[in-house]
């Protein structure tokens, strides 16, 4: 699924009393599934034990960005499901942004 999102910079420090305008640039993102491949070693490694480590090793972080791409993309859908306006929100990678966003919505809407 496609959406269209908004990127967005808030220049407000939070202890400003001015305000600044808020610059809204069209951006479009994709919600993507997370992929099985992942950068492997052009050369293999002389010691058996070396090789098993880095295997191990390259796994663990593939299994990490699996897991992060699906956590940006569950809080992105959340936000989408709880009614959140799209231009409120960042791209996937902006977790914490998104999940503030979440958390200003809902507090408007008591």
């Amino acid at each position: 699924s496609n959406f269209n999102l908004a990127a967005r910079y808030n220049g407000n420090s939070g202890k400003n009393t001015t305000s600044r305008s808020v610059s809204v640039l069209p951006v479009k993102y994709e919600l993507r599934p997370p992929s099985a491949s992942t950068p492997s070693s052009s050369s293999p490694s002389s010691s058996s034990g070396g090789a098993d480590s880095r295997e191990v090793q390259l796994k663990e972080e593939e299994h990490f960005a699996i897991g992060l791409q699906l956590l940006q993309n569950d809080i992105v859908a959340l936000c989408i499901k709880a009614g959140v306006p799209v231009d409120m929100l960042w791209p996937a990678e902006a977790m914490l942004l998104n999940l503030h966003s979440l958390k200003l919505y809902c507090s408007s809407e008591k």
